[in-house]
């Protein structure tokens, strides 16, 4: 039979609503203080969950670029979601980041609906420190799919927690529950361990019998079929039994894997520091009613950390793979707050202050060193410190879908969200999760790398031809950063084809990029005829100090001083005399033009500016050879026998 609450007198009931709302209020004030400490931590792969979304509301489907479907996603149901800010018009940028920060302050509501019947000082506890979660501050605007998969998970266990404190009947959560569990599903392809974990947990804190064991079932069956639901969309819409990321990120468990996976999960266990205690005391002495919640919330966290430590961790600092944990941490530290204020009381039955006099005291210098030893991690050091680069990506793409949009030339990089979401052209993503081919194929086979970065295969990359290369994104130019960019420009085709060109972005903020472009790409505006060439002016951008820049129509053009000179190499010729013809602003403005063909049929074209002008093209004609027909001028070597001939 449930638990019948003890009756409350009106005013009773008041303060304790006016206690609640100023826990509520203060959680929330300082988890705007914990998200704010962080620079805008805007994420690279938030952007590429977005391009899908994108691309769905303008009819394309879930797909990467035309003609391909690649599941490049793993959160589903936080790309269909956002479609619905992306239909009213908003932005679909600031509606990922509201929706984190908003799914953040759910679950401080979430949590303290948890903790109400355990009572005010495990409310204080509980919400306080989810409110100083490391992992939650950053996280909550990063645009990606984990606050919403942390509340989703929570409101389960919220829905659960009445059920095991024997407070309410079981059919009015456990169908609730497992719905949230599905969504959950829907949310991450690792939901499933989730289910597993609360399911079990629920089993045994109903008993460990067969009527447990059904009641479980149930609650695990719900879930089942949202996977189900989406494994047969999955198959029939990509068909792929696994999200494309899987394959790029997973393979078979090694000893090298799981002590990654340690390493990774090592300072979070050990930034909770004392935290854990007071988890392990609402353990150990809960109060009348909570003696079931651990049996529910353990199994939840034993397993996802095995989860993590099978998986190798995560390569993104502030422990995002944790954040689901830290509200059932959190959960279990409220409970441990609520044990030492009863403990107090009961033991001191005529100083009752004692109790809550202590945790008043004692919680928040516990909390500060909690948060400071949190800081004091590398994890959570690298997005305190230094300013978003994914930010640093959008002039770069804003500046590349403007002056490439009427071409649709394909750009590979291996910052596979922001410039591909920004410029809105073909991409190629040559660490793979967004490409099936790469998903599979490790680039150092035996070797382990940097986590989610070590699929990659160079030379189905550079038969894709693609048009623009954005090595080290967004600084460009050939020095690489990945082992990935640093196999592709040790490769002759590369070396061949591609040269840096320097670009300047300046929406929102001015940065400078050099691309590597192929430079006798017609989608990059290279027009090429039998006898002529015409190529757009901004290929002679060689100097990053002074990089080609967007003109008020939107063209990419070179503005160079009076006295300048600019070169562009490598460029494919099939004659050895050239005539050059430069078109720039004013009309009037004089720049020369000199071609030197080698004998790789490339040729180094120069031009001179005599004065200052911004080019906008250069014309490219072929000449006769030397002393052919119809020729208007003849070398001077040939000279000597015409005069023979005369005399």
């Amino acid at each position: 039979m449930p638990h019948r609450r003890r009756a409350l007198s009106p005013e009773q009931a008041r303060r304790i609503r006016w206690a609640q709302r100023g826990i509520l209020a203060v959680g929330l004030a300082l988890l705007v203080w914990n998200v704010q400490r962080s620079w805008l931590f805007l994420t690279d792969d938030a952007l590429i969950s977005l391009r899908y979304t994108e691309r769905l509301l303008q009819g394309d489907g879930l797909t990467w670029n035309d003609g391909e479907r690649v599941e490049g996603y793993s959160n589903l149901l936080w790309v269909l979601i956002l479609a619905v800010p992306g239909l009213l018009g908003l932005d679909l940028v600031g509606s990922a980041v509201g929706l984190g920060l908003l799914c953040a302050g759910l679950s401080l509501v979430v949590l303290q609906r948890a903790l109400r019947p355990s009572g005010l000082w495990a409310e204080a506890v509980g919400v306080g420190l989810l409110a100083l979660s490391g992992p939650l501050g950053v996280w909550a605007q990063a645009g990606l799919e984990g606050p919403l998969f942390t509340l989703l998970s929570l409101c389960a266990v919220g829905r659960l927690l009445p059920v095991v404190r024997r407070r309410a009947d079981i059919h009015e959560h456990l169908i609730p529950a497992g719905l949230y569990l599905g969504l959950a599903c829907l949310t991450r392809p690792d939901g499933p361990v989730v289910v597993a974990a609360l399911a079990a947990g629920f089993w045994l804190a109903q008993g460990q019998n067969r009527r447990a064991l059904g009641q479980a079932a149930v609650l695990a069956l719900i879930p089942a079929l949202f996977v189900g639901g989406q494994l047969a969309f999955r198959i029939g819409y990509y068909d792929d039994w696994l999200p494309n990321t899987a394959y790029a990120k997973l393979d078979v468990a090694s000893a090298d894997r799981l002590e990654y996976g340690l390493l990774y999960l090592w300072p979070w266990l050990k930034a909770g520091g004392w935290l854990w205690a007071l988890a392990l005391l609402g353990l150990l002495r809960p109060r009348a009613g909570d003696e079931n919640i651990g049996r529910l919330i353990i199994p939840a966290l034993f397993l996802w950390l095995v989860w993590i430590i099978r998986a190798g961790g995560d390569h993104f600092p502030g422990w995002r793979m944790l954040l689901v944990l830290d509200p059932l941490r959190a959960l279990l530290a409220g409970l441990g707050g609520a044990a030492l204020v009863t403990e107090a009381r009961r033991n001191w039955p005529r100083r009752r202050w004692i109790g809550p006099a202590l945790l008043l005291v004692t919680a928040p210098l516990l909390g500060l060193w909690h948060d400071r030893t949190q800081e004091k991690q590398t994890g959570m050091r690298l997005v305190r410190v230094d300013p978003n680069w994914t930010h640093r990506l959008e002039p770069v793409g804003r500046l590349l879908g403007a002056a490439f949009h009427t071409g649709q030339p394909l750009i590979a990089t291996c910052a596979a969200g922001g410039i591909p979401y920004w410029s809105r052209l073909p991409a190629l993503d040559p660490l793979g999760l967004t490409d099936k081919h790469i998903a599979r194929r490790k680039l150092r086979p035996g070797q382990l790398g940097m986590h989610g970065h070590e699929a990659g295969d160079t030379r189905y990359v550079l038969d894709r031809a693609p048009d623009l290369f954005v090595l080290c994104a967004p600084r460009g130019g050939e020095a690489p950063c990945l082992p990935q960019e640093r196999d592709l420009v040790e490769d002759p085709r590369f070396q061949a084809d591609y040269l840096v060109r320097w670009m300047q972005g300046d929406e929102p903020i001015r940065v400078t990029s050099g691309p590597a472009v192929r430079v006798d790409s017609p989608k990059l505006g290279v027009v090429r005829t039998e006898s002529a060439l015409s190529l757009p002016g901004w290929l002679w951008a060689d100097d990053p100090q002074r990089p080609a820049t967007l003109d008020g129509a939107g063209r990419l053009v070179l503005h160079r001083a009076a006295g300048a000179e600019v070169r562009l190499s490598k460029l494919p010729l099939f004659g050895p005399r050239w005539s050059v013809q430069a078109e720039v602003e004013p009309a009037g403005a004089r720049v020369e033009g000199e071609v030197v063909v080698g004998d790789d049929q490339r040729g180094v074209v120069t031009l001179r500016f005599l004065d200052e002008a911004t080019l906008l093209r250069v014309h490219l004609e072929a000449l006769p050879p030397a002393g052919a027909l119809g020729s208007t001028a003849a070398p001077e070597a040939d000279a000597p026998a015409e005069a023979a001939l005369k005399r």
